[in-house]
């Protein structure tokens, strides 16, 4: 090999050495940037949105004019500086009302983090209906107005979100016989002994003799009225308690029942409106009617 080729190739060597040091040096120095890595903390250009006062974030879900259902997700990713204590607040305006307000929470460090992650599971149960907007809102704990910042997120409800409606079970009835007097039917007062039915829908319930007599204490309604029916049990008369044993109904009222109470005939309508609606069960077949627990003499002719 000659001399020059040699040279050549030295000099070759020595030109590769010199621009390889060189480009470390430049590098090393920052010259020569690195190429960017996205990292974790990193807002991408897809989805950045920027709110009112410029900070911008990466918006997930729900986008804006997107259509999503009573549950969704609301998620993304916010500068720390929208955050305090991990949560800024949200709220769901439609028609110009607010329906719906919560907060959203980010499971990241904010101490740590120039970025946070956020993902809230978000349900309206009432109110949102066709058009409207997720308000996202800063934290702001000085409550200063200057402070505050928002994004705006229009959306449209696929459907309406209401209350589960409860359904209440339609409690059984059981149809009972009560007794009055009739001045339709006996005009002139004659029948002492005799009186008259009329049928109540009750609630069902098991001791349904003690319902009926609370029921006769009521007196007659307003039609009942209409009809003649009236009631000759003195106002004020409450059932202490009722005994039914070996088909005798002891009934206990109170002392009202008997007070002002005179003349044969009043004392048997009394007698009759209480025994006839007892016995219309049939478990009854004689009553003995009680005042504070004593019969002897009570409604006696």
């Amino acid at each position: 090999m000659n001399k020059n080729k040699v040279l050549q190739i030295v000099l070759f060597v020595l030109l590769f050495l010199i621009v390889g040091l060189g480009a470390y040096y430049l590098y090393s120095k920052g010259v020569i940037c690195k190429s960017p890595t996205r990292t974790d903390e990193e807002i991408t250009e897809e989805g950045l949105y920027k709110t009112d006062e410029g900070v911008s974030f990466e918006l997930i879900s729900p986008l804006p004019d997107s259509e999503i259902d009573c549950k969704f997700t609301l998620a993304g990713k916010m500068p720390r500086e929208w955050f305090f204590e991990n949560s800024f607040s949200y709220s769901i305006i439609v028609d110009g009302k607010e329906v719906l307000a919560g907060s959203v929470q980010s499971k990241d460090d904010y101490t740590e983090k120039e970025i946070l992650e956020f993902a809230e599971e978000i349900e309206c149960k009432e109110g949102c209906i066709g058009e409207g907007e997720i308000v996202l809102k800063n934290a702001n704990p000085s409550g200063l107005p200057e402070n505050d910042d928002q994004y705006r997120i229009p959306v449209k409800f696929t459907s309406k979100c209401s209350v589960e409606e409860v359904v209440e079970e339609t409690p059984k009835v059981a149809v009972v016989k009560l007794f009055f007097g009739n001045s339709e039917k006996d005009p002139d007062f004659e029948k002492c002994e005799v009186t008259y039915e009329v049928k109540r829908t009750i609630n069902e319930v098991v001791a349904v003799g003690k319902a009926s007599i609370n029921e006769l204490l009521k007196g007659p309604s307003t039609i009942e009225k209409s009809k003649g029916f009236y009631t000759s049990i003195p106002s004020g008369t409450e059932l202490k308690s009722i005994n039914i044993k070996d088909g005798v109904a002891y009934v206990d009222f109170n002392e009202k029942l008997i007070e002002g109470v005179g003349g044969n005939c009043l004392t048997s309508r009394i007698r009759s409106q209480i025994t006839n609606t007892l016995k219309q069960f049939p478990t009854v077949k004689k009553v003995v009617i009680q005042v504070n627990g004593k019969s002897e003499g009570v409604l006696e002719p």
